[in-house]
C-alpha cells in the first residue's frame, strides 16, 4: 500500500474534490437512452455541459460506457437485447472514461468487448495472456472464449491433455468453459464437451445466474440452442435477475423454437417485464409480431414502473415495433391502452415527453380512442402541457423543427378523439390545442428546437439540484 505525506499541501490550503458515483435508474436521466439509442450528437453535447455525468452508474452498476455495449434492460446487460455501439464506446473512451471498471458481476465493459464478436469494431487492443490471467482461465477457458481469433478450436485431443477437473472450473465470472463455447456459438464443441466422458455441467451458473443456455441466447447461436436443449439444460432457468434464457435472444427463430420447447411467457422479471415488456425496448419487431399472434394483448401487463410494453415501445422510440403493433390496438380492450404508469402517464403522456415525430404519426394511424386526452399526471400535467413544457428535458431522439413536431402532435390528440386532421388549417377542438400550446409556449418561453436534460452542481456550497443524479464532494482540507 502506497502513501504519501501531503501535510505541507494542507497548510497550503488544497482542495480535494471527489467525485462519488451513485445508482441512477435508467429511468430516471436521459443519458441512458440517449447512449442506448447511439444517439452521439447528442451525448457529446450532454457530457460538453457536464462531464460528471462520467461518473453515474445504473442500477446494476453499470456505467454508460457499458451501456454502448449491451443494452441494459432497465433492462440488463441486460440484456433483453443487444446494443452494439462501438462509436459510443470508442468515444466515451477518448473522453477518459475508465473501461475496466467492473459491474455487480465484476464484469467490465472492456472484458465485455474483448469476448464478443465483432470486438474488432471498439478501439481496445486485446491481450489474450493478460485478458486470461485477470480472468483466471484455464487453457479450456481460453480456447472456448479466444480461440476463434487463433484457429483454435475445443477438440477430444485438447480435452485429454486438460485436466478432467478443467471441464466445470469456473473463471473470476463464474464461466466455465461452456459458458464461453455458448456465447461463441460454438455448437459441435458444447455437443463433444457435454458428452460422455467428459459431461460438463450444463446446469452450472455464473455470477449472473446465467446458464449456458442464457449465454447462446444472448448470442443468437440457434445451433448452440438446439445442442443444449438435447441434452436437457431448463428451458425456463432463471438468472439472478428473473430473466430466462428467451429473454436474451433477439432472433424470431429461436423465439419459435423455445416457445415448442416449453418456454413460458408469462414470466416476470424481477422489474415484472416479460417477453413482451423486452422486446418492445429492444425494437424487435418480429418478436413482438409473434407474439401478438400468439398472445394478442395478453401481454401487456405493467412492469415495476407501470409501464406497459407498448408505453415502452413509445419511451424507447421503437418505431419498428410500433408499426407492427398499430393495426393491433383496434382490437385491444380499451382499458389495456388506459393505463396509467407509477407516474400517472397515460399513452399521449409518454408520447408527448419522448416520442418522435414518426411515432406520433404511428400512433395518429392507430387506435387510441380510449386513451384520456385531458387526464394529468402526478405532476398536475396534461399529455399537451407535457409536450410544451417538459418535453425538451426527456427526449432523447433527433429533434425536429418545432412546427413540425407540434403539426404531428396535433394530429395524433385528434386521432386519439376520434376525429380527422384537416389537411389545412385547425377547427374546433384542434383550435384548442393549437392554443393551449401556444399559450403554454408563451408562459415558459421554451425554445422550438433539440435540447437535453442537464445536471450541474455548485461547487460553492456542496448543493446539488433536487435532479441531481450523484454527489460531487469538494472539500476544503485543513490541518
Amino acid at each position: 500500500m502506497a502513501s504519501v505525506n501531503l501535510e505541507n499541501v494542507f497548510d497550503a490550503g488544497a482542495k480535494v474534490s471527489v467525485n462519488v458515483p451513485l445508482i441512477v435508474p435508467e429511468e430516471n436521466h436521459i443519458v441512458w437512452p440517449l447512449v442506448m439509442a447511439g444517439n452521439l450528437g447528442q451525448l457529446r453535447e450532454l457530457l460538453s455541459k457536464d462531464r460528471n455525468l462520467m461518473y453515474v452508474r445504473n442500477q446494476w452498476g453499470q456505467s454508460i460506457m457499458h451501456c454502448g455495449i449491451v443494452l441494459i434492460y432497465y433492462l440488463e446487460c441486460q440484456v433483453a437485447a443487444k446494443i452494439h455501439q462501438p462509436a459510443v464506446f470508442n468515444f466515451l473512451k477518448n473522453e477518459g472514461m475508465d473501461e475496466n471498471l467492473a459491474d455487480e458481476n465484476q464484469k467490465s465493459a472492456a472484458i465485455t468487448v474483448l469476448t464478443r464478436r465483432g470486438s474488432q469494431e471498439y478501439n481496445l487492443p486485446v491481450d489474450t495472456e493478460d485478458l486470461a490471467d485477470r480472468l483466471g482461465w484455464t487453457n479450456l477457458h481460453k480456447v472456448a472464449a479466444l480461440g476463434a481469433r487463433h484457429g483454435q478450436e475445443i477438440t477430444e485431443a485438447l480435452l485429454r491433455e486438460s485436466e478432467y477437473s478443467d471441464i466445470n472450473t469456473k473463471d473470476i465470472l463464474g464461466r466455465t468453459p461452456l459458458h464461453w463455447l455458448a456465447e461463441n456459438g460454438k455448437s459441435d464443441a458444447i455437443r463433444l464437451i457435454t458428452q460422455d466422458p467428459w459431461s460438463a455441467d450444463v446446469q452450472a451458473r455464473d455470477l449472473c445466474g446465467f446458464t449456458a443456455l442464457h449465454c447462446a441466447c444472448w448470442a443468437d447461436d440457434f445451433d448452440g440452442i438446439v445442442a443444449l436443449l438435447d441434452v436437457g439444460i431448463d428451458v425456463n432457468a432463471l438468472d439472478k435477475h428473473m430473466r430466462t434464457p428467451m429473454m436474451h435472444m433477439s432472433s424470431p427463430e429461436i423465439l419459435k423454437y423455445l416457445l415448442r420447447k416449453g418456454a413460458d411467457v408469462h414470466i416476470n422479471d424481477d422489474e415484472a417485464a416479460n417477453i413482451m415488456h423486452h422486446a418492445c425496448v429492444s425494437d424487435q419487431e418480429d418478436l413482438v409480431e409473434i407474439l401478438l399472434r400468439e398472445y394478442s394483448h395478453f401481454l401487456l401487463t405493467r412492469n415495476h414502473t407501470g409501464d406497459t410494453p407498448l408505453g415502452q415501445a413509445i419511451a424507447n422510440n421503437s418505431l419498428a415495433v410500433l408499426k407492427v403493433m398499430a393495426p393491433y390496438l383496434q382490437g385491444f380492450p380499451p382499458e389495456r391502452l388506459s393505463l396509467l404508469n407509477n407516474n400517472k402517464r397515460s399513452l399521449l403522456h409518454l408520447t408527448a415527453l419522448h416520442g418522435s415525430t414518426e411515432a406520433m404519426d404511428i400512433l395518429a394511424s392507430a387506435n387510441l380512442c380510449g386513451v384520456d386526452t385531458a387526464i394529468r399526471d402526478k405532476d398536475g400535467h396534461t399529455p399537451n402541457e407535457c409536450f410544451v413544457r417538459c418535453r425538451d428535458a426527456h427526449c432523447a431522439v433527433t429533434r425536429k423543427p418545432f412546427e413540425s413536431e407540434k403539426l404531428a402532435w396535433v394530429s395524433l390528440m385528434n386521432s386519439a378523439r376520434g376525429q380527422e386532421l384537416p389537411f389545412q388549417g385547425l377547427t374546433g377542438q384542434d383550435a384548442d390545442d393549437e392554443s393551449t400550446i401556444i399559450a403554454s409556449e408563451d408562459e415558459w418561453g421554451h425554445r422550438k428546437t433539440s435540447t437535453a436534460s442537464y445536471v450541474f452542481i455548485d461547487p460553492s456550497g456542496g448543493e446539488v439540484s433536487s435532479d441531481d443524479e450523484f454527489v460531487d464532494v469538494e472539500d476544503e482540507v485543513r490541518e
